[in-house]
């Protein structure tokens, strides 16, 4: 009993640092500091590694992308270089792989040790669910488009017009105009009959063949609603569809049982989907956000555009006559204005901090929710980790 205790102590305890080593890496901010470098810093805003890179990206997998002497390469979180700057291009790691570019313009993917795929593809995008999906130029008009797995094989020739990425081991393809879904072995897994399909989410993809009704399927194709639709605009978010009724203006919602929980309101011209809990609508005159009853939680005027709902908190831009854009601010999912617009530039919050440029700057900044700078150029507290390169 002793020795089952210790083994379950020892593994629990290596799953909490993993945890802790990706919750690392992700709070490490990239900016550019006095000498016109790129360190790091931390949400407290000390300076954890040197600024000694012409460009940085954030930790994707605990490693980060850094530009030196034009070349991109990789580092660790004690900034030592594990994969050298050897790249024209380079991306994200996600599933353990990284798309890059050669300087000779190839395109491959790179492992975290820093081995390349033993092949080049015309183009490729990022591995999602252990897939990475590949194009093939044709030679006319059009290309095909495959899979390649993690051992570096083509797992599914590029032969297909279309394809989305990988969910739950289904990827949805277009074969001769029609739709249907394949797994990763690159067999028929949903047969190709639809005339517009949509990629999973939530379990359910959104399927239309020759009948008027809209159909959602789960994974093994089976038909779990239908409904009397001629466009559904989004797949389940929140666990609700959008969808327009035919003869009807105005846009609804139903849930997974088929439901309608907001009715189609013609007051709408557009609503976006749901992203945590509410979704942004817009009239002719007005822009706001309702919630999941169809409740309008509040409403602005058009001058005032809202952005992407984010840990809640919304991105606004206050754009003036000559309708400028450098003009964005913060609010709360009651329409308070929690940061007022003082930024020609500003991401979404992630992690409790955003990214923001103040106007008439050049310079990034991160402020955390309440608008504090959690960094300010030249103000940065010297606690650096990590070597000169």
């Amino acid at each position: 009993m002793k020795k089952i205790t210790l083994l379950i102590s020892v593994t629990l305890l290596f799953i909490t640092s993993c945890n802790s080593q990706n919750k690392k890496s992700e709070n490490f901010l990239p900016v550019k500091m006095n000498n016109g470098l790129y360190g790091y810093i931390n949400h407290k805003g000390d300076s954890i590694l040197k600024p000694q890179y012409e460009l940085a990206k954030k930790y994707s997998e605990n490693l980060a992308c850094v530009r030196m002497k034009r070349k991109f390469g990789y580092i660790n979180e004690q900034g030592d270089i594990v994969i050298k700057p050897i790249f024209r291009k380079a991306g994200d790691f996600k599933d353990g792989f990284a798309k890059v570019t050669t300087n000779e313009g190839k395109h491959t993917y790179v492992k975290k040790d820093g081995q390349l795929l033993n092949q080049y593809f015309d183009m490729c995008y990022p591995f999602k669910d252990g897939m990475g999906r590949i194009e093939k130029y044709g030679s006319g008009y059009g290309s095909t488009y495959g899979f390649v797995n993690k051992n570096g094989e083509i797992a599914i020739e590029p032969k297909y017009e279309n394809v989305g990425d990988f969910y739950n081991g289904l990827a949805l393809v277009k074969i001769n105009s029609n739709f249907g879904y394949i797994n990763k072995l690159g067999e028929i897994a949903i047969e190709p009959k639809y005339y517009s399909a949509t990629k999973f989410k939530e379990g359910l993809a959104a399927v239309r063949d020759t009948e008027s009704k809209t159909k959602f399927i789960n994974t093994k194709g089976e038909v779990i609603l239908e409904i009397d639709s001629y466009y559904i605009g989004y797949n389940f978010s929140d666990g609700l569809a959008m969808f327009n009724q035919k003869g009807k203006k105005g846009h609804g919602f139903i849930n997974k049982k088929g439901e309608i929980v907001i009715k189609p309101d013609d007051r709408f011209e557009a609503i976006d989907n749901f992203n945590e809990g509410v979704a942004r609508f817009f009239t002719k005159t007005e822009t706001g956000l309702i919630n999941t009853k169809g409740e309008i939680v509040f409403k602005v005027k058009k001058n005032i555009a809202l952005g992407e709902v984010s840990e809640g908190m919304i991105l606004f831009q206050v754009k003036d006559d000559n309708l400028s854009s450098n003009n964005y601010g913060y609010m709360n999912l009651k329409g308070e204005i929690v940061i007022k617009p003082q930024f020609q530039e500003a991401e979404r919050f992630v992690n409790g901090v955003a990214r923001v440029v103040l106007k008439n700057s050049i310079t990034s900044r991160y402020i955390d929710k309440s608008g504090k700078f959690i960094y300010i150029p030249g103000r940065e507290k010297h606690k650096f980790k990590g070597r000169m390169h």
